[in-house]
């Protein structure tokens, strides 16, 4: 698991979400609380008369996002259209029907991209997927502004988001070769250069069991 929590309101981030079905996006530009980036293995184990450690099977990986942002506004005009994108993302939420009076099934599930700089992409792309909760919360001790027609609008809110990755590309490894080398995280040249000075002589020898009764187990066990 990947976790990001900075000292609040240090740097303002771009947070970009579309809507799939319908073409509609949004941005924030927001002031980062937390991250989380986790990834789950799923392994379906057996256990086989006569064998001390069951057999296992892979299943496959699994990948959540938890975004949590603070958007602070200057202005009622700015606190307006603040409202109005979080509404927006909030539609998001929704499914899409084949026609207006939502007489008929469901055409499209409520798909959304989610991108967070380089922290939350594919190959510099948006990820594909779903949210699974999105709450919305003003921070009551920074006020509110109020129009003339008595409609309210917080200063400041706080975003949570949580998102289901559905990935669109193939992962995983072919000898010592990743499918997407960029994945998860793209990083700028030099910071390859220094990670593979830092490994030093390390190859994919030194990862590899050394013991044939070790080789034996693993090309066994796991299936």
């Amino acid at each position: 698991m990947a976790n990001l929590t900075p000292t609040a309101y240090t740097e303002q981030f771009s947070i970009d979400i579309s809507h799939v079905a319908s073409g509609n996006k949004v941005s924030f530009g927001a002031f980062l609380s937390s991250f989380s980036d986790s990834y789950k293995t799923n392994i379906k184990s057996q256990t086989v008369y006569g064998r001390m450690d069951p057999v296992v099977n892979y299943q496959n990986t699994t990948r959540t996002i938890t975004l949590a942002f603070v958007v602070p506004s200057s202005s009622i005009e700015n606190a307006a259209e603040h409202l109005r994108r979080i509404s927006l993302l909030i539609k998001f939420q929704y499914p899409s029907y084949s026609d207006a009076k939502v007489t008929s099934g469901i055409a499209t599930p409520p798909i959304c991209r989610l991108k967070f700089e380089n922290l939350a992409t594919e190959g510099g792309s948006a990820l594909y997927g779903y949210f699974t909760g999105v709450d919305f919360s003003p921070v009551n001790e920074s006020g509110y502004f109020v129009s003339d027609d008595k409609h309210i609008y917080p200063k400041e809110f706080k975003i949570n988001l949580n998102f289901t990755v559905l990935h669109t590309k193939v992962l995983g490894w072919t000898k010592n070769r990743f499918a997407q080398a960029a994945y998860p995280y793209p990083v700028v040249n030099i910071t390859e250069q220094t990670a593979q000075a830092d490994l030093g002589n390390l190859n994919n020898e030194d990862l590899e069991p050394t013991d044939e009764i070790e080789k034996s187990n693993a090309d066994s066990v796991l299936v």
